[in-house]
């Protein structure tokens, strides 16, 4: 079971989940997820992970796409690996795409 917490600020909107980070729940997380982003004002969305249990791999493709977009995510104990691995990769695709434009 996943709980959902929102927390809306002017430039900030918090998602706190507390749970599983998995299927069948994913589906609802993402509608949430793209209402809260890209809705009127636009805000920048935090995904506090602090609760969460554990992460399958839709959860984990979730992640990775809400990350891309610019969103901030923050780990917890069971969760610190995943988002390390999350933020690595971006990181990593970045550097591959500015050498790109630089050739």
């Amino acid at each position: 079971m996943l709980i959902i917490t929102v927390d809306t600020a002017p430039a900030i909107v918090t998602l706190r989940f507390n749970g599983r980070l998995a299927l069948p729940e994913i589906g609802e997380v993402a509608r949430m997820w793209n209402v809260m982003a890209f809705k009127p004002p636009r805000r920048r969305v935090l995904l506090d992970l602090s609760a969460v249990t554990a992460i399958d791999a839709a959860g984990k493709q979730f992640l990775e796409r809400v990350h891309q977009e610019g969103n901030t995510l923050v780990s917890g104990v069971t969760t610190s690996v995943i988002v390390a691995e999350i933020v690595a990769t971006c990181e990593v695709d970045e550097h591959d795409l500015q050498m790109e434009q630089a050739t």
